[in-house]
């Protein structure tokens, strides 16, 4: 409210004044005055920019990572997830064709059949899906042997789609993985390891797409592209140089959390990152900011490959990992699987 006063009464209350004449000649009041707001602004922004950097407990809670338990047989091959805080709907995507929708989910261990509230078999091969609740869409990605693709569809999950875009595989099993949607509607697509021409160990850059518009009423909405410093896995991982984007997330219109991963298959290990990412519209680059999250070096940790704010206020990050549909099975003799990074898994990271 000062500082609207400022504005419209024109400097002319003294009283308001008061504390900002430092100085005594006229001439500089209104310099003083507007240094001390810049000030006061640029304060304002840096407090913003670090809420938007979400930083996450360093340590998951005992409960906060297990393995599900398979609901039926068509519950393998989870790559996607989405929660719907209006109606408390849950829905996770498998990449052969089935979705399920669960509620009266909060914590990892209420993922069991008795919440299990439909389930369907489209034939896509899900890899992301979100929900854009300002225009009631839900988009979705998915990626087959020879393509891949992004849809959306009005209402429900389980209507005809239409397609947004498609395109031959960029590289072998690297296609659209990650999807978000800002709280405009604006829809963010980011391919797992680069678009044509981008895949390659030597490129550092690819490129994201923002569709600020992505739900006409008739027609294909223009796309913007935005670059990205992605990591490649140069010495460590010899499998999955190239690595890729397993997920996307928005905070908010300028900032998003981006999940990177690789696999290591002499070790049987997967890296994986959860980055701060800062929209520049200017440079129209995305900008790496902090870790919000280090899985580090965790031999428990499975193929994860989606997530999703688990509440309406966003404390909670549900991550989902694709068993690649191999079934529960232990070495002879031992407590140990014959393919530990291989699971139905979910993990939950708690805002600090």
């Amino acid at each position: 409210m000062q500082i609207l006063k400022f504005l419209t009464q024109g400097y002319s209350n003294k009283a308001l004044l008061k504390p900002y004449l430092s100085v005594s000649k006229p001439s500089t009041l209104r310099e003083n005055i507007m240094q001390k707001y810049t000030t006061l602004f640029s304060s304002l922004l840096v407090t913003m920019v670090a809420y938007a950097q979400v930083t996450f407990e360093s340590t998951i809670a005992p409960g906060d990572m297990e393995i599900l338990k398979t609901i039926d047989e068509n519950f393998h091959g989870i790559s996607a997830i989405e929660y719907l805080p209006g109606t408390g709907d849950w829905y996770l995507g498998g990449d052969r064709g089935h979705f399920f929708k669960f509620n009266n989910c909060s914590r990892i261990q209420d993922f069991t059949g008795k919440n299990l509230a439909a389930e369907f078999n489209t034939g896509y091969y899900y890899e992301s899906i979100r929900y854009d609740a300002v225009n009631r869409i839900y988009y979705f990605s998915e990626e087959k042997e020879s393509y891949t693709a992004v849809y959306r569809v009005r209402e429900n999950l389980k209507s005809q789609p239409s397609q947004l875009l498609q395109m031959t595989l960029p590289s072998e099993n690297k296609g659209i993985e990650a999807l978000a949607v800002t709280p405009s509607g604006a829809l963010w697509i980011a391919p797992e390891a680069g678009w044509k021409n981008e895949t390659a160990m030597e490129k550092d850059t690819i490129h994201f797409l923002r569709y600020k518009n992505p739900a006409p009423g008739t027609g294909i909405p223009d796309s913007e592209r935005f670059k990205f410093p992605i990591m490649r896995f140069r010495a460590a991982l010899k499998s999955d140089k190239p690595g890729g984007i397993s997920e996307i997330l928005a905070v908010d219109e300028t900032h998003l959390l981006v999940l990177e991963r690789a696999y290591h298959n002499t070790t049987d290990q997967v890296r994986a990152f959860l980055w701060n990412v800062t929209v520049d519209e200017k440079n129209m680059e995305l900008v790496k900011g902090t870790l919000a999250f280090d899985f580090g070096n965790m031999n428990n940790l499975c193929n994860i490959e989606g997530m999703c704010w688990g509440d309406a206020d966003k404390k909670s990050l549900f991550i989902i990992a694709d068993d690649n549909f191999y079934n529960d099975k232990k070495i002879p003799g031992t407590d140990r699987y014959e393919k530990p990074t291989l699971r139905s898994q979910m993990i939950v990271l708690r805002r600090k």
